[in-house]
């Protein structure tokens, strides 16, 4: 629980960050984003922020997938930013 992660859709942040899909970016530098969030610069349907981590072992995810475990989908960028319920639920690759 002492880490933080953020999906957002900041494109000005793209130098720091992971595009992980079209408009879609992972992490960046928070000192940047912690400003622009105090000032309400950044929507709230413009990031989502996480805390802790989860992670799978080698082969692991794929095996919950083919279970039936995980809702894979296609989602695009102003979806996955603004469904929280999905997103929350931990259901959502």
């Amino acid at each position: 629980m002492d880490s933080l992660f953020f999906l957002h859709s900041i494109e000005a942040l793209e130098s720091t960050s992971l595009e992980i899909k079209k408009g879609l970016f992972w992490g960046g530098n928070f000192e940047e984003i912690e400003p622009l969030l105090k000032d309400g610069s950044i929507a709230p349907e413009e990031i989502k922020v996480f805390v802790g981590y989860s992670g799978w072992a080698s082969g692991q995810l794929e095996e919950e997938i083919q279970s039936g475990s995980w809702f894979v989908s296609s989602l695009n960028t102003k979806d996955i930013l603004e469904a929280s319920d999905v997103i929350n639920s931990g259901s959502i690759l």
